[in-house]
C-alpha cells in the first residue's frame, strides 16, 4: 500500500470547456461551462525526498509551470514531481490549470501547504482561472460545471466561482485532437479576453444555457444538442476575428465537419482548440463516426478518444 505520508499519486482527467453562455454584462464578464472526462489524462506522482528538488516531466512547458508554482509557494528542496500519461499544452482540454491543480491536491496531501483556505483559493492566488473557473471546478467535482464568470464591480474584482454541478447522463463523448496543431497561448489569448464586448445575442445564450442546464438534468439529449451547438456557434462567430474563422484551425473545421456529416449533433470546439469534441447518445452512430475518423487519419494525422463525462475530477491512485 502506497504510505500518502511520503507519496501521492493521482490521475487527472482533462476538461472541456463547452463555451461561454455569458459575455459582457457587467458586474459580470463572462460566465463558462465545462465538463470533466475520463480520458484523456495525466497522472502525477508527487513525493517528499532528502534531497533537493527533481522534476520528470515530458515537455519543457510542463517543467516550467510545476517549477514555477512550487517558486511561488517557497518549495525549494525536499520534493520530487513526476509527470507521465498524456500531456499537450494549447489543444483546448487546459493542460496547465490540470498541472497546478494536482501539484497544490498533492502538496496538501503531503502536509507541504498548510493553509487552511481550499486549493481553489490558493489556485486563485497563483493566478489560474482568472477568466474561466471550469479548470479548477472540474478537478475538485467532475462531472457537468457552469460558473459565475469574472466579478468586476464597485471597484472589487472576483475570479469565477462554481454555480452549478450536475453529474451528467452516460453520453458518450468523442474528444479528437489533430497533432502538431494548436491554440492560443496565454499570451496569444490576451487581446480577445481584455477588451471585452457585449454579444449581440446575449439574451438568447441566457435562454441556452437555462435549455443546457435542464437538457443535463433531466437526460433531455436533443434539447443538450441544440442548446450546445448553438452556443458553440455564437462563440465561434464571437472570437473569429481572433482565431479567423468559427474554428481556430482548417483541421478542426474538418474535424466537426466529418462528426456532423456523420450524425453528431452536439459538437464543438474546446476553448481555443484545436481540440473537437462531439456528444453520441446512439451506440450504431458511434461506430459510423469511428469509422469515419479513421478515414480521416489517413489524411491528418489524429489523436482521438471514445470517452464519458467522468464524475470525479481526479483520482488518488
Amino acid at each position: 500500500m502506497q504510505d500518502n505520508s511520503r507519496s501521492v499519486r493521482l490521475r487527472i482527467p482533462y476538461r472541456l470547456h463547452l463555451g461561454f453562455y455569458r459575455y459582457r454584462d457587467l458586474p459580470y464578464l463572462f460566465g463558462s461551462t465545462g465538463v470533466a472526462v475520463r480520458e484523456p489524462y495525466l497522472i502525477m506522482r508527487v513525493s517528499r525526498t532528502e534531497g533537493g528538488l527533481t522534476l520528470r516531466t515530458p515537455t519543457a512547458e510542463s517543467e516550467k509551470i510545476i517549477a514555477g508554482t512550487l517558486r511561488e509557494l517557497n518549495i525549494e528542496e525536499g520534493l520530487s514531481v513526476e509527470i507521465s500519461g498524456f500531456l499537450r499544452h494549447h489543444v483546448g482540454l487546459g493542460s496547465r490549470t490540470k498541472l497546478v491543480m494536482g501539484l497544490l491536491k498533492s502538496l496538501k496531501t503531503l502536509d507541504y501547504v498548510r493553509e487552511n483556505n481550499p486549493i481553489d483559493h490558493l489556485a486563485k492566488k497563483l493566478g489560474v482561472g482568472r477568466v474561466s473557473g471550469i479548470g479548477i471546478y472540474t478537478f475538485l467535482y467532475g462531472g457537468f460545471i457552469a460558473d459565475t464568470g469574472v466579478f468586476r464591480g464597485n471597484g472589487v474584482l472576483k475570479y469565477p466561482e462554481l454555480l452549478v454541478r450536475l453529474r451528467p447522463p452516460k453520453w458518450k463523448v468523442l474528444i479528437v485532437v489533430p497533432e502538431g496543431v494548436r491554440g492560443f497561448h496565454e499570451r496569444e489569448e490576451e487581446p480577445a479576453l481584455s477588451s471585452v464586448e457585449p454579444h449581440e445575442n446575449q439574451a438568447e445564450l441566457y435562454t441556452l444555457f437555462t435549455h443546457l442546464i435542464t437538457s443535463v438534468r433531466v437526460g433531455d439529449f436533443r434539447l443538450f444538442s441544440k442548446a450546445l451547438s448553438r452556443i458553440q456557434l455564437l462563440a465561434g462567430q464571437y472570437f473569429s476575428k481572433y482565431q479567423g474563422g468559427i474554428y481556430s484551425s482548417e483541421e478542426s473545421s474538418i474535424i466537426a465537419e466529418t462528426l456532423s456529416k456523420n450524425g453528431v449533433t452536439a459538437l464543438g470546439q474546446s476553448s481555443w482548440g484545436p481540440a473537437i469534441y462531439g456528444f453520441v447518445e446512439d451506440g450504431r452512430r458511434i461506430e459510423r463516426v469511428i469509422k469515419a475518423l479513421n478515414e480521416l487519419s489517413k489524411s491528418l494525422n489524429l489523436r482521438f478518444w471514445l470517452t464519458e463525462v467522468s464524475g470525479r475530477g481526479h483520482y488518488i491512485l
